[in-house]
Parts: structure tokens; C-alpha cells; sequence
């Protein structure tokens, strides 16, 4: 599942943390702000020949800084990758487990 979704600063955090929230045990949500975008060149490829997806709009987010979405605990598997480009107003949302 992959999306971006616009919106206020305040709106897209909200929405993350529900978002995150709802796939997984209720896990607490940790925000690292001011941080390199998750989503490289590399990565977006591998996304795009694994699963046969045209991801041209994910590209804006790459070399971006912004806000990520992680649990405190540390919980990667099965976690959805978060990331809110505050300059452009923007939520990423990736999630492939």
C-alpha cells in the first residue's frame, strides 16, 4: 500500500498518528523531526520493479526533509513508513509487509 495525501501540518500529523496507530498493536508513535526522507532513488526502484507499480508521484519526497513516523519501541516488521514533508505540505506512506 502506498499514498500521499496534502494537507495542513497540523492535519497530516494528526493523520499520521492514526494511521500508524491502526496498523499495529496500538504501538506509541516516536516522531524524529527534521530528518532525511526514508524514500531514496534505490529504494523507490526496488518498491517499483518489486511490485510493478508506477511510483512517479513518490519521487517528490526523495531528498526531502522532513518529519518520520516510527514506533518508540523500535518495531520495524510490519510498520508503515511515514513521512511528512512539511514544506510541501505532503504525507508519504509506504507500507509493503
Amino acid at each position: 500500500m502506498a499514498y500521499a495525501v496534502d494537507g495542513t501540518l497540523e492535519d497530516l500529523d494528526a493523520f499520521a498518528v492514526a494511521e500508524f496507530t491502526a496498523h499495529w498493536r496500538g504501538p506509541e508513535v516516536d516522531v524524529e523531526t527534521n530528518t532525511v526522507s526514508p524514500f531514496d532513488h534505490d529504494y523507490l526502484e526496488s518498491l517499483e520493479h518489486g511490485f510493478s507499480v508506477d511510483l512517479e508521484w513518490l519521487k517528490g519526497a526523495v531528498d526531502s526533509t522532513g518529519d518520520m513516523y516510527r514506533d518508540a519501541n523500535g518495531q520495524v516488521s510490519h510498520m508503515p513508513t511515514i513521512f511528512v514533508d512539511p514544506a510541501g505540505g505532503v504525507l508519504y506512506f509506504v507500507m509493503t509487509d
